[in-house]
């Protein structure tokens, strides 16, 4: 039917369960004709009257389509329910997609198990769906089923090319698996054809990096950074090390002040400044702080250096830890409302044993 056709029979249909309430099968045409006009909230009561109505033998049909409509509307516990039971009466021929749906659902509740089983049912009568391998080489990599993983998400990848998330999760894979060749074969090919993300292309410089071609992986991530200053925080930490390892302190501290514009609290971001010579990172805090000023703009700043100073204390308590407090004391005074200023400062106060000045901080 058309859409037009069936918006009629929609109108009709309201009509008569409106004259007639207790008309069953009138309710499950009325979720069906829903359903085709992609009316998922009117849909799903209509189906759940009708399934009211005949509670000891409904058309197995109306659970499928129910669970399929509550899927759409995001409530995925009632979607697992209507779908266990549509399978329950359904066991000879069921609708395959019925399997996908169910994993589905139980992959939003956060049910790995049930929700694996579900995908395995369905590639059982769908082997080579990429997006179910896709979907059961995520869980089993969230399970830490490494191995399990990468065999479900290179079949994603070989039955369906645009699986992107699948071939991002496989790279990660390789690169800590030392494969990294593997990585550049897969990922690679998406960054020329302009396909790949910048999450991607992350990927695939740490597995350049790891080969030890530094150019072409510093190559990957300056265009990147100089393309969207917004890139996301590990192209920021990877270009940093690059130019570090290259011995050019002063572009490696460049992209950590302006990864910290965007990510302020990075622990990675830290950590790759504190591993530079102690004097160009004490060079570079200082200049910062000079910049800094006393002004309540200059809040982010004085919390950034503290965190970065604490971190270059490494537990001594030195120099480095006093510079820190004095620091993130500035940065209370300036800022008395600021939470994460209070934060910060509670947390080097910890670092110095000072409890219960860290206690009164930390509760502000």
């Amino acid at each position: 039917m058309k859409a037009g056709e069936v918006a009629k029979a929609a109108q009709y249909l309201q009509q008569i369960v409106r004259l007639q309430p207790g008309f069953a099968k009138a309710y499950f045409a009325l979720g069906a004709a829903y359903g085709q006009l992609g009316k998922p909230r009117e849909a799903a009561p209509a189906l759940r009257s009708y399934l009211k109505l005949e509670p000891k033998s409904p058309d197995p049909r109306a659970y499928l389509m129910l669970g399929f409509t509550c899927v759409e509307l995001g409530e995925f516990r009632s979607a697992a329910a209507a779908l266990r039971s549509y399978l329950k009466l359904e066991r000879r021929s069921p609708d395959v997609d019925a399997y996908f749906a169910l994993g589905s659902a139980y992959m939003e509740l956060g049910n790995a198990v049930d929700a694996a089983e579900a995908l395995r049912s369905y590639l059982r009568l769908r082997p080579e769906s990429g997006p179910a391998h896709a979907a059961l080489g995520m869980l089993l990599l969230a399970d830490a089923r490494i191995a399990d993983a990468q065999s479900e998400l290179e079949l994603a990848v070989h039955f369906d090319s645009s699986q992107t998330e699948a071939a991002k999760a496989l790279g990660r894979i390789y690169v800590g698996n030392g494969n990294v060749e593997k990585a550049i074969a897969l990922l690679q090919p998406a960054h020329d054809s302009g396909r790949a993300d910048e999450e991607a292309d992350s990927i695939l410089a740490h597995a350049l990096l790891n080969r030890g071609d530094r150019e072409s992986a510093a190559r990957l991530l300056n265009a990147n950074l100089a393309a969207n200053p917004h890139s996301p925080i590990q192209t920021y930490v990877l270009a940093a090390a690059i130019a570090r390892d290259n011995g050019d302190f002063s572009k490696a501290l460049d992209f950590v002040e302006r990864g910290e514009g965007l990510y302020p609290n990075s622990d990675d971001l830290d950590e790759l400044a504190v591993s530079l010579p102690g004097d160009v990172l004490m060079a570079w805090i200082t200049q910062r702080v000079e910049r800094a000023g006393t002004s309540p703009q200059s809040t982010a700043e004085l919390i950034a250096l503290g965190r970065l100073l604490a971190a270059a204390d490494k537990g001594k308590r030195g120099v480095t830890l006093e510079m820190s407090d004095s620091l993130l004391t500035r940065a209370v005074r300036i800022e008395p409302e600021n939470a994460r200023a209070w934060y910060q400062y509670g947390r080097c106060l910890l670092a110095q044993s000072r409890d219960m000045e860290a206690v009164t901080a930390l509760s502000k």
